[in-house]
């Protein structure tokens, strides 16, 4: 490899950042709702729906997130103004035992009307972070606004 080659890989890994060489997240982040439903004998019996996140919009929100690790990790979310630019602003959450899903922590004090509430970027970016270190990063999911 000559000289110029490795040059250009060093300033791409310098470029990039951290989080460059992260795995994808897949099924590690998941988002939430719970809902509230009636037995046969008419008691509530709570429930807790887990899917993919996608997108954000407020017409189809999550309630939370649910990240599959120990616990000790973070949630990072970056936002965006295009889908391959650099992060426009990033907020972070620590995780707590979960009931929703075993083997999962949910975000502490998430709450996605707040985090994506009034926000002009269009392109939103979860990671788990360890140690300050990008475990995963998920592909830039698309915002869309509100009625």
């Amino acid at each position: 490899m000559s000289r110029t080659a490795v040059a250009a890989f060093f300033l791409t890994l310098f470029i990039l950042g951290k989080a460059a060489f992260a795995a994808p997240c897949d099924d590690r982040i998941l988002g939430f709702n719970t809902y509230e439903d009636y037995d046969d004998k008419m008691q509530p019996d709570p429930g807790v729906t887990v899917f993919e996140v996608e997108e954000f919009s407020p017409n189809s929100a999550f309630e939370g997130l649910l990240v599959k690790g120990d616990g000790s990790e973070k949630l990072q979310l970056s936002f965006r103004k295009k889908k391959t630019s650099a992060d426009a602003r990033a907020e972070a959450f620590s995780l707590e035992k979960s009931e929703h899903k075993k083997g999962y922590y949910q975000a502490v004090k998430f709450d996605s009307r707040k985090v994506f509430g009034g926000t002009d970027e269009n392109y939103f970016v979860m990671r788990i972070l360890k140690n300050g270190h990008a475990v995963c990063e998920d592909e830039p999911k698309e915002i869309f606004p509100g009625d």
